[in-house]
């Protein structure tokens, strides 16, 4: 009878490295998950853009550039245009350390949402006082209580020396958008 080879079986070392590479494939894939992932569904923060008008005699609007010049005791209105959902306080800073809530006058902030921009209702008349005024809207997610954003103001402007236009941030964890207009 012929002698028949028969291969020597795989070395147990060859087999050795499937396992562990599996172990980690799974846990780079649960790490991923827990804390990748949510990264990337979250939400962006909404990022937006504060328009300044002229109101006129006959109501209507008619546009005032960044750092546009207006005759003191004009009257005004805003516009904002977000890239997400989010909730508006909008706020007027001037000197000296003097911050006004503009809108909404009463109950929660207002939720604009993305595209068109939305001209907010109220319209505002400018103080007589020759000067520079900011404005600043705040865009949050949630909507945050308008005597909160009002005393962010407040101390920012305290911070700044009483001057608006030093203030960078209210630092509320919400995006700001900002305009600035100088009344003459």
């Amino acid at each position: 009878m012929p002698l028949v080879s028969t291969p020597p079986p795989a070395s147990p070392r060859r087999r050795g490295w499937v396992g562990p590479v599996v172990v980690l494939a799974g846990a780079l894939a649960v790490y991923a998950g827990v804390w990748l992932l949510p990264r990337w569904l979250r939400p962006a923060p909404a990022r937006g853009t504060l328009s300044v008008f002229k109101v006129d005699a006959d109501a209507q609007l008619s546009p005032v550039g960044e750092a546009g010049t207006l005759p003191a005791g004009s009257r005004v209105a805003f516009s904002i245009r977000v890239s997400a959902d989010a909730s508006v306080l909008l706020v007027a800073l001037e000197a000296p350390a003097r911050a006004t809530l503009l809108s909404p006058i009463t109950g929660p902030a207002r939720r604009i949402h993305p595209g068109a921009a939305a001209v907010l209702p109220e319209r505002w008349t400018l103080s007589k006082d020759p000067g520079r005024e900011r404005f600043l809207a705040v865009l949050c997610n949630t909507p945050l209580p308008s005597a909160t954003v009002v005393k962010a103001a407040e101390r920012a402007l305290q911070a700044a020396g009483g001057d608006p236009a030093r203030i960078q941030t209210l630092d509320l964890g919400c995006p700001e958008a900002w305009a600035t207009l100088e009344r003459t």
